[in-house]
């Protein structure tokens, strides 16, 4: 049996998402990489508690990203999506510890 591995601390996950995000990753990208991180159904929360911490969004902003395609929502395609969240994210890029 394969040991099951331990998702990374909060701090080390938002740390990711910043570098990633610095990189230019699209994101897309980065809710498949928190997809990765949380398997299973019910994955829109932790994506939006891991936005909203790693990049300093308000949860009111954070929250819009589950109205996603990405996440399984209607009301924002992909593309929709990255024109919505990529201003937001860059937003506090002088506050991040990269």
């Amino acid at each position: 049996m394969i040991p099951a591995v331990a998702p990374p601390s909060e701090a080390e996950l938002s740390s990711q998402l910043r570098r990633m995000a610095a990189a230019g990753v699209s994101v897309r990208d980065l809710v498949e990489h928190l997809r990765r991180v949380f398997p299973g159904p019910d994955v829109s929360f932790a994506v939006v508690l891991a936005f909203k911490r790693a990049f300093h969004l308000p949860l009111l902003e954070a929250r819009r990203i589950e109205g996603s395609a990405l996440l399984g929502g209607t009301l924002y395609t992909p593309e929709q999506t990255e024109a919505l969240f990529r201003p937001l994210i860059d937003r506090d890029r002088d506050s991040w510890d990269v």
